[in-house]
């Protein structure tokens, strides 16, 4: 036999290893390591800490070694670990270095089966298992007004080498649990309404610390909302007419106002109907006769005011003419028989059955006309402008409507019980009915409860039923929409401007809901009581119905009491300008310089006439301070009303750019639209293309969307978005609407995330058409102003004044005629225009800057 030689001289080479794939950071203790080499004869074996490893050999790789240690291992020590000899050694290892954090680095070597051993080679990684933590600015709590909430997050690894850093916060404001496909902060969180946030952080490394939540309760009222007692005692009971609170009351089931400014309570103890004057002086309307025993159903009398008779009324209501409507019950289960109707009092005095049962018959549901009709347990009674009757059917859990002529059918709801399911007409179902309001659009407003099913439904002329606010569950919730909830909702009113209040019975609170759904609390403290005083400090005492006069004053059944709710007065800030009471300037109003002086162009700070500006653009107020974009000074200045000092607040004299920063380390180039939500400065930054926002406490200057220099039109979040020299800016406090000019569109932006998308308009396609979206078209838009539910365009270069629904994007010329110029003034179209470029509104009327007529117009 003749033996054989392997002769190795070489050792394994091309030693590598990767740690977890070449990643920068770790987050965990255990790492894994790719380690490889090779070898003419064979690695046998590897000596390392963690890493991943691969080698060759003719023969064999036959082992490795990792550590910590950059000391050369040898034969006989070291930590080899053996493997099968293999001439390319390629293999992905775990290794775990404990607790410890900060950069750490893994050295392997290698052998083959002749000893020889590798150089060595390395892999650094920096480790980071200590999750970040953030921090929320207020820390949740309750407020009386709305909230701006700034999140901090902060990373520390505790390790050497420093920490990796914060990567992202992730936020919802819905309750959900938010995951990393949830929000990304970018910009302070507004909150206006009671809402649970919920949020966390990762560092760079990966590293999630656990999900904080928040509860931020926003109530209203404060010395804006007085509380007083009209006429009665809310602990005592009887029947008294008297004025004040010497009179009397047993039992008040619901409330009408008349066009004089008259209360009228339905004393249900008493069947009979109260009236209270403004000035709190009762008396019976129905006159004296007594209300009949329940069990001598023959005697409810139609017949005069004075003679006839009632058994149990539930509500009452006055129509525009001075008739009175009243859902009006009576069961005797033993009996089988029932009166539940709709009974009306004419405005001469005479009392009759409009439609239902009058005495005798079986409570049950059917349409019909007259007696032949049936209601079961009717509620809440409206009328509206076309004088049919709308009635709350509990017992049938539908809508039914009434006409003059008594012809009763069902408007809404499908007969079944305790739902909250939206449709048309009878594909709708409604929960336990309790009363009902009507707006100056005729769309109705139904409270209902039980179970699941405590909300606020909406349902227009068209029969259409939506639920406006609740969840269904039985709870004390501010909130927008289905976000909020409500313990017991009983009476409803409506205002002239479309907000909806609720007494919300249980909860022991007077809630308002704007027409979009917000709820707030505007009377209440949620402890039962009959305290007068300001909103937030008064107390209620398990209130019931509740009704609206023509100058917006609430009355309220609270206990055995009528109470008084006087909305002061308010103002509000809306697209950058105060609105509250119409202006009353005249011809002989007097216009002064506040700060600047004719001709003297400049960027001095300085008081009143001291202070110099260089074509100065767009302004806006917060009501205590002005802020100018100070286009060619590249500057954003501020004003303080009172005084006349001007300071600037952002941005360099002269000196162009795009720089975030604070105060004058902070560059624009050519800013023009400037609008405010009171906390915040939002700059339309023309020649950089981007939207940019300021804190107006400190100066700090960010760029909420869009990048310097990049013009375009694409939709997207913060940088990702493309604008193409955007002029015009407004707000509405939640988002910004921007007239993106050269792009002919009109952008929206939502402020807490700073995502853009097109409202209307097409990008790059010029015209005049009136329509929705993107079918609409625009000709260099310039101003934009809005009063909440639309927005009023300044649309340049077709001369014209557009208006645009913010809920749909639909899009029609208010005045003006495009390619008409001219200045004629005039109604709709028959007005003519001149390039005009800013538009602003005071809450009544429109207000135009006409550019080459060289004049203000105002639109009313």
């Amino acid at each position: 036999m003749t033996a054989t030689t392997v002769s190795d001289p070489t050792a394994p080479a091309s030693p590598s290893i990767i740690i977890n794939g070449g990643a920068a950071y770790a987050s965990s203790s255990t790492l894994s390591l790719s380690l490889s080499a090779t070898d003419a004869v064979g690695v046998t074996g590897y000596s390392l800490l963690s890493l991943s490893l691969s080698a060759t050999d003719a023969v064999g790789v036959t082992g490795y070694s990792l550590d910590t240690n950059p000391v050369t291992p040898t034969n006989l020590i070291g930590n080899w670990v053996s493997v099968t000899p293999a001439a390319s050694f390629s293999q992905t290892v775990s290794y775990n270095i404990g607790g410890s954090n900060g950069t750490q680095t893994l050295y392997v070597w290698f052998r083959d089966a002749a000893g020889n051993i590798s150089s060595m080679a390395s892999d650094s990684i920096f480790n980071d298992t200590v999750p970040p933590t953030t921090s929320a600015s207020p820390n949740g709590g309750t407020f009386t007004s709305a909230q701006t909430v700034t999140l901090t997050c902060v990373d520390n690894t505790g390790g050497s080498g420093g920490p990796s850093g914060c990567d992202k916060i992730y936020y919802t404001t819905d309750g959900s649990a938010p995951t990393t496909a949830s929000t990304v902060y970018s910009t302070a969180i507004p909150i206006s309404a009671t809402t649970t946030l919920k949020f966390f952080s990762k560092d760079i490394a990966g590293a999630q610390e656990t999900t904080q939540t928040l509860t931020f309760t926003i109530t209203s009222g404060g010395s804006g909302v007085t509380v007083t007692t009209l006429a009665g005692s809310p602990t005592v009971s009887g029947y008294v007419d008297a004025t004040g609170t010497a009179a009397r009351f047993c039992g008040i089931s619901g409330l009408g106002v008349d066009s004089s400014g008259n209360i009228y309570a339905a004393d249900d103890c008493y069947a009979k109907i109260r009236k209270i004057t403004p000035s709190g002086v009762v008396t019976t309307y129905t006159g004296a006769a007594s209300g009949i025993s329940a069990f001598n159903v023959g005697g409810i009398i139609d017949g005069p005011l004075a003679s006839a008779t009632y058994t149990s009324i539930k509500d009452v209501t006055v129509d525009s003419t001075g008739n009175f409507y009243m859902t009006h019950q009576w069961w005797n289960g033993l009996l089988g028989q029932n009166a539940d109707s709709i009974r009306k009092i004419s405005s001469t005095g005479t009392v009759s059955t409009l439609a239902g049962a009058n005495s005798g018959a079986a409570q049950a549901y059917a349409d019909g006309t007259g007696s032949a009709a049936r209601f079961s347990n009717p509620q809440g009674i409206v009328t509206d402008s076309s004088g049919n009757i709308f009635v709350a059917d509990a017992g049938n859990g539908r809508i039914r409507k009434a006409t003059p002529a008594g012809v009763a059918t069902t408007f809404a709801g499908s007969g079944t019980g305790g739902g909250m399911s939206d449709g048309i007409g009878t594909a709708a179902s409604f929960g336990s009915l309790r009363k009902i309001a009507i707006d100056s659009s005729d769309n109705l407003y139904v409270t209902q409860s039980g179970g699941v099913a405590n909300a606020i439904r909406k349902i227009t002329p068209a029969g259409a039923v939506t639920t406006l606010a609740g969840s269904g569950t039985s709870a004390d919730v501010n909130g927008t929409g289905t976000g909020a909830s409500f313990m017991l909702p009983d009476g409803i009113a409506v205002d002239s401007s479309g907000n909806v209040y609720v007494a919300d019975m249980t909860a022991h609170k007077i809630k308002k809901i704007t027409p979009a759904g917000v709820v707030t609390t505007l009377a209440g403290t949620g402890t039962s009581g009959n305290t007068d005083g300001t909103g937030a400090t008064a107390t209620f005492s398990s209130p019931g119905d509740i009704a609206i006069d023509s100058s917006g004053i609430l009355y309220a059944q609270s206990g055995n009491a009528i109470r008084k709710i006087t909305i002061a007065a308010q103002t509000a800030l809306m697209g950058g300008s105060v609105q509250g009471a119409a202006l009353t300037l005249t011809t002989s109003s007097q216009v002064s310089t506040l700060a600047g002086s004719a001709g003297l162009a400049g960027s001095t700070d300085g008081t009143g006439t001291a202070a110099r500006f260089i074509y100065p653009n767009d302004i806006t107020t917060d009501g205590t301070n002005l802020f100018v974009a100070d286009q060619t000074s590249q500057t954003i200045r501020k004003i303080v009303i009172a005084t006349g000092a001007v300071t600037t607040l952002a941005g360099s004299a002269g000196l162009t750019g795009s720089t975030d920063g604070t105060g004058t380390a902070a560059r624009f180039k050519n800013p023009t639209g400037v609008t405010t939500d009171e906390t915040n400065l939002f700059v339309a930054d023309f020649l950089n293309s981007t939207i940019r926002k300021i804190v107006i406490a400190t100066g700090a200057v960010t760029t909420l969307a869009g990048s310097a220099g990049l013009t375009g039109s694409t939709d997207g979040t913060g940088t990702a978005a493309r604008f193409t020299f955007p002029w015009g800016i407004s707000t509405d406090g939640t988002n910004l609407f921007v007239a993106d000019t050269s792009n002919h569109t009109i952008r929206k932006i939502v402020i807490a995330t700073g995502t853009v998308t097109t409202l209307a308009g097409s990008a790059g396609l010029t015209g005049s058409t009136d329509g929705t979206g993107t079918a609409a078209r625009f000709n260099f838009p310039w101003g934009i102003t809005t009063d909440g539910t639309n927005l009023f365009v300044a649309d340049s270069g077709n001369n014209t004044i557009r208006k645009v629904v913010i809920a749909t994007g639909a899009v029609t010329t208010l005045a003006g005629a495009s390619g008409s110029i001219g200045s004629t003034d005039g109604t709709g179209s028959a007005a003519r225009f001149s390039a005009p470029k800013g538009v602003t509104t005071d809450g009544t009327s429109l207000f135009i800057s006409d550019g080459n007529n060289h004049t203000i117009r105002r639109m009313q």
